[in-house]
């Protein structure tokens, strides 16, 4: 072994075996045993309730549905909608007929909707009833003419081109009933849109062993209590919320969902339901640490808390700790197209580190211009290697290329590894700006102009002045009813931080930032909107 070889950070090794090969047929399987009179879920923004059993009951009369309908082994189905108890069992009856299945957000706009769906050429769509004229547009466009299916449509309206979801159900002996059988573990089971953070998302597609891989694992972390009752604020359509409907399926495990993030709907979600656990985005947190409500709520239920899919800025870790202590704080890191996690909460866990690496899995830090492989404390860019590894982009087959080289994917991310091998990110190649020949990561400035009194939210973009340089502008959203001045903001800055790191730009107050449904900022959308205040001054 080479000494490059003793800088790869892996995980521990776990053989896992007499598992079902197909994620329809584990969750079809993991059902059968768990009572169906046991509590599934409660989704708050629908105020809907679900046992297991009706869970079933239901995802087995959307599969026998399809099939009358014509459905064929291998179609692809795009679920577009958000968490509510049809989706979710349509979800498991596309996967019970033997189709894949492609989760998307159902408020997506036209250009959005049709770029994801030109990609993925979908032979069926499902959708909610909100978005069903965007879905028309769309389907009107696309080469196949796919079948449309609405949820909660009413009866009165005129049925052009699509149909009802109630319409289409159809009974079933549920002491027969048996999904269809699928061709090969490596077939396609899942299409999830990447982040789309700096750019237009692609769908990446996920095999039956690529889901598995990592879904297995689960259960051999001591540190996650995953039978426990869990509060989840995912969108549907993210991997985290295809992955806990899965696991709670297989645990027998109780979720609370609510893509709300009000503090005071999840403090009493917590409080209500008695939740032993969450998985709530950074900048949610930090709402709820800013919240009045946080210090009138009983803030010993909750045991855990998981957070991801952004940096969570040292200044609110700090202050989660101090205030909350009674709640272990994990950080995790997972990819898309690693099908799922990458990191673990470590033993002796930091709780600014994203954890340790997950079974079975390798990370190497190389440095992202000469992609020399880096030893600890050293910053470069995160590469992964494990069976998890998705098997293509979905109509943009050519992109792989660029993200997997020799096995190892290419995440885009930087960071570094500590003496004692956890992970920790700190900012997006894309992200980095250059000004007078210094590397400017806007990540350093939002984590600072969040943890300052009375903000809310904070993102930092760069106006391109030529002579490849950047002026920052920062968008601020104040809590309400505090009081504060641009002027003041960009002078703490200065007096903080380098002048390369200035707020040039201008400070702005604005009601949000673009963010992701997982928290993370739309940069693409955020640049849009620094170029439109920056024309306005010009």
């Amino acid at each position: 072994m080479d000494a490059k070889s003793n800088l790869i950070l892996s995980g521990p090794k776990k053989e896992i075996t007499g598992r079902d090969e197909f994620l329809g047929h584990y969750v079809y399987n993991s059902l059968r045993k768990l009572s169906p009179e046991t509590q599934f879920q409660v989704i708050i923004d629908t105020d809907e309730k679900m046992t297991f059993g009706e869970l079933f009951h239901l995802g087995a009369k959307v599969c026998q549905g399809l099939l009358n309908q014509g459905f064929a082994k291998g179609d692809i189905v795009t679920l577009a909608g958000w968490n509510s108890n049809s989706n979710h069992a349509a979800f498991l009856g596309v996967l019970w007929a033997g189709g894949v299945a492609h989760p998307v957000e159902g408020d997506l706009k036209f250009m959005e909707m049709q770029s994801i769906l030109k990609q993925v050429q979908p032979k069926w769509i499902l959708c909610e009833n909100k978005a069903l004229d965007t879905i028309l547009k769309c389907a009107n466009v696309l080469d196949n003419k796919p079948n449309v299916i609405v949820y909660n449509a009413p009866r009165e309206d005129p049925n052009q081109g699509w149909k009802r979801f109630e319409d289409i159900l159809v009974e079933v002996d549920m002491n027969s009933f048996a999904p269809q059988p699928v061709g090969s573990p490596s077939d396609i089971a899942l299409i999830l849109c990447s982040s789309g953070t700096t750019g237009i998302p692609k769908g990446v597609g996920l095999t039956h062993e690529n889901v598995l891989f990592n879904i297995n694992l689960w259960e051999y972390i001591p540190e996650i209590k995953i039978r426990e009752p869990v509060l989840l604020t995912s969108s549907f359509s993210w991997i985290t919320g295809i992955y806990f409907l899965i696991m709670s399926c297989y645990f027998g495990s109780f979720r609370v969902i609510t893509t709300s993030h009000q503090p005071k709907i999840i403090f009493k979600a917590i409080e209500d339901y008695k939740l032993y656990s969450a998985m709530i985005p950074p900048a949610v947190i930090k709402c709820l640490l800013d919240s009045p409500e946080f210090n009138n709520f009983d803030k010993s239920i909750l045991k855990e808390m998981y957070t991801g899919g952004s940096i969570m800025g040292k200044p609110t870790v700090e202050r989660f700790l101090n205030v909350w202590p009674q709640v272990k704080l994990y950080q995790i890191y997972g990819l898309t197209e690693m099908g799922g996690m990458i990191t673990m909460p470590a033993s002796k866990h930091n709780p600014f580190s994203v954890g340790r690496i997950i079974y079975n899995t390798d990370v190497k830090i190389v440095d992202y211009e000469t992609r020399e492989i880096l030893g600890p404390d050293q910053i470069g860019e995160i590469c992964i290697r494990s069976k998890g590894i998705f098997k293509t982009y979905i109509g943009k087959e050519e992109a792989v290329k660029d993200v997997v080289v020799d096995g190892w994917v290419s995440t885009g991310d930087l960071g570094y590894y500590s003496q004692d091998k956890q992970l920790f990110i700190t900012t997006r190649i894309k992200e980095i700006m250059k000004h007078d020949n210094s590397q400017i990561s806007p990540v350093e400035l939002e984590i600072y102009l969040s943890s300052l009194p009375g903000v809310a939210d904070a993102a930092v973009a760069g106006i391109d002045v030529g002579e490849d340089s950047f002026h920052l502008m920062a968008f601020i959203v104040k809590i309400p009813g505090m009081q504060m001045a641009a002027e003041d903001i960009s002078k703490k800055v200065e007096e903080n931080f380098s002048e390369c790191k200035h707020l040039k730009g201008g400070v702005y107050f604005v009601d949000s930032v673009p963010r992701t449904a997982s928290g993370k900022l739309k940069r693409k959308e955020l640049s849009n909107m620094a170029n439109t205040f920056y024309t306005k001054l010009v």
